[in-house]
């Protein structure tokens, strides 16, 4: 690891970042959909609304809290572990590893992992579990159109909208970039002040990470 090559760390980390969310994404929509009896009220109505009565065992809820707070707390475990291993080469020459530095290499780290976790939601969404998303847009649609159908507001309009924005990959792209991005500076800025070190007094700290 070269302390010149920001992005490279950056990248290689982040792609394992995103990996990693992959694999609890995936699991979150197997538990989900295999837990709940959203297709045979489906098949019973054919009506969005039955969505709304669907209810996923109280098993499975406390499935789906267990592998939320683990993937975060992997999530942050590997910040860590990445942003040290970075502090480490940084500060080999004795020129220290500041709070911003840190923060920075965490937020690149996002935003590579973003593209990786932007590739498998485009897939969950269109392809891999196109039935338990597109149902479950019905059910936020159908609620949506509930609780503002007294309104003059163009419902047919807003719902193809929102239809169009949810399977665009340039929506999904922003939307992940912006989540990843805010849990990054929710993280980072904890994992920059466990990594930060101060530079050795007796050398010129130039930053040119």
């Amino acid at each position: 690891m070269n302390r010149n090559n920001f992005w490279n760390d950056a990248a290689r980390y982040g792609a394992v970042l995103g990996l990693v969310q992959v694999v609890f994404g995936a699991l979150e929509n197997i538990v989900a959909s295999s837990m709940s009896d959203w297709q045979s009220l489906v098949k019973a109505s054919g009506n969005a609304m039955a969505v709304a009565q669907t209810q996923t065992s109280s098993g499975g809820q406390l499935l789906l809290s267990v592998i939320t707070i683990v993937s975060l707390a992997v999530f942050f475990t590997l910040l860590l572990v990445f942003t040290r291993r970075r502090a480490a080469v940084v500060a080999s020459d004795g020129s220290g590893f500041s709070f911003g530095n840190g923060l920075k290499f965490v937020l690149g780290m996002s935003l590579c992992s973003a593209l990786v976790f932007t590739a498998w939601e485009i897939l969950s969404r269109n392809v891999i579990f196109h039935d338990w998303n597109a149902f479950m847009l019905d059910q936020s649609l159908e609620l949506l159109s509930q609780s503002i159908k007294s309104t003059a507001m163009p419902l047919d309009e807003l719902v193809a909208s929102t239809r169009r924005a949810f399977y665009s990959p340039m929506m999904i792209l922003m939307s992940v970039c912006m989540t990843l991005v805010i849990k990054g500076l929710l993280f980072g800025a904890f994992v920059a002040l466990k990594t930060r070190r101060e530079p050795d007094i007796f050398v010129k700290n130039d930053d040119n990470e």
